[in-house]
């Protein structure tokens, strides 16, 4: 992950860059990030210089199978086990589930296309 590829809501953010991209001092960079992983808005490794976004997938979904594969591989980047557990976990629960079979057999018709099939011409 690069210092601004957050499309899979990991980045890897050393506080120095930080810092220089918001035009902050140092000091200030380190409260701020230090009040965002308080109120568990972020998670961070230290080690890796690794920033999870917790949430992320809730409002940024990918949009279709090719994004969800490009993101996929971004998490796999990740260096932090903890964060790419995290990350694949946050993906997943965002999926669409396979729709659970009914125990009746049965579904119910589609109500809107039976009735435009009754209007159309074609089944006059």
């Amino acid at each position: 992950c690069g210092p601004d590829s957050a499309s899979a809501g990991v980045m890897r953010l050393e506080d120095g860059y930080a810092a220089l991209a918001l035009d902050w001092s140092l000091a200030k960079w380190q409260a701020a990030r230090t009040a965002l992983e308080s109120a568990q808005l972020i998670k961070r490794n230290a080690d890796t210089d690794e920033i999870l976004i917790c949430g992320f997938f809730e409002v940024n979904r990918p949009g279709n199978d090719r994004a969800r594969v490009a993101v996929a591989k971004q998490i796999e980047a990740i260096e932090c086990e903890v964060l790419r557990q995290q990350a694949e976990t946050a993906l997943q629960a965002q999926l669409p589930q396979p729709k659970a079979a009914t125990d009746s057999g049965t579904s119910r018709p589609n109500t809107q296309c039976t009735a435009r099939r009754r209007n159309s011409s074609l089944f006059a």
